[in-house]
């Protein structure tokens, strides 16, 4: 009588660091590692299925930036920041420049913006100036300045950061539109990444990655936590935690946990915890080719990378 053998009855993902002829394999279990794979998904018990597919809504050529935090949809598509109507059209706020990848940062209902050329804000579908207010206060030597113009922001402990090349100017606290001249981190090289977690802030510059420990912008205490950058454009901060499964892998549980942040790099996907521990999740499997950009997303509790080469 023939004897049965299980082929395949799972996987425990992508593995390109060893030659296709020699993928993991476990001929009791028929589980085995994928040295190619496209357009699939694999659940957390290793089974793989095709990934579904995408209805277009709008067809509008040229969109990038888009952005949504619970609140309004902003993208831009040409030389307009446009928001996203609930019945899927859009209206034009303003001009922007075109081709200029717009960052944003959501504070108490209203989105502010900048792409390294123009700097503003969006409430209730309108687009406004952001500037600093008028000053009434005690006598002060602080120059105080408008929001700069850069080409990412952050909101942390009661302070708006704007990246500037190798500086991160940071206002006033409890006064997101108002800048003092010298308040500012400076770095050694260009920042491609800064995102806050709850006890903290990661930050890449183009060489490393490192966690600025503390909840005072004045006395944040720096740790490298890895000798590589971030993919500009690929973090996603989540409320949850990682989990590792029976077969090695990683999975994001989005119940539950602290703010924290998910990313791409040369090396692999890294999560970064609210308490600032590193995690490089797929370094021991998978290579992923070089890229300067991309973006990042989850869906599905799937955290979807996209690089730009």
């Amino acid at each position: 009588m023939p004897k049965k053998v299980r082929l395949f009855t799972g996987t425990n993902g992508l593995n390109t660091k060893v030659d296709p002829v020699r993928t993991g394999y476990d001929s009791k279990t028929g589980v085995q590692d994928l040295s190619a794979c496209k357009n699939i998904d694999v659940d957390n018990t290793g089974r793989v299925s095709r990934r579904k597919g995408f209805t277009s809504q709008l067809s509008l050529s040229g969109c990038h930036s888009t952005f949504c935090d619970g609140g309004e949809c902003l993208f831009v598509a040409g030389d307009a920041l446009c928001a996203l109507d609930s019945d899927y059209g859009y209206s034009q706020l303003r001009n922007v420049t075109p081709g200029a990848t717009m960052r944003y940062r959501q504070v108490d209902g209203v989105i502010y913006y900048c792409n390294g050329f123009e700097r503003g804000k969006v409430f209730e579908g309108v687009s406004y100036g952001w500037n600093k207010p008028t000053y009434y206060g005690p006598v002060t030597t602080k120059e105080f300045m408008n929001p700069p113009i850069g080409t990412d922001l952050e909101y942390y402990v009661g302070r708006m950061f704007v990246v500037q090349g190798k500086i991160v100017p940071y206002s006033e606290l409890y006064d997101i539109s108002t800048f003092e001249r010298k308040s500012y981190l400076p770095f050694d090289a260009e920042v491609v990444m800064f995102k806050a977690v709850e006890n903290g802030i990661f930050v890449s510059t183009d060489k490393e990655t490192i966690f600025l420990a503390g909840n005072d912008a004045t006395a944040l205490s720096p740790s490298k936590v890895a000798d590589y950058p971030a993919i500009k454009g690929t973090e996603v901060k989540i409320v949850g935690r990682i989990v590792q499964l029976k077969s090695g892998r990683f999975t994001v549980i989005t119940k539950g946990g602290k703010p924290s942040l998910l990313w791409l790099s040369k090396e692999g996907v890294c999560f970064g915890s609210g308490d600032g521990e590193f995690l490089n999740l797929t370094e021991e499997k998978v290579d992923l080719p070089d890229a300067l950009t991309g973006c990042g997303f989850v869906y599905e509790d799937k955290y979807i990378g996209i690089m730009n080469p």
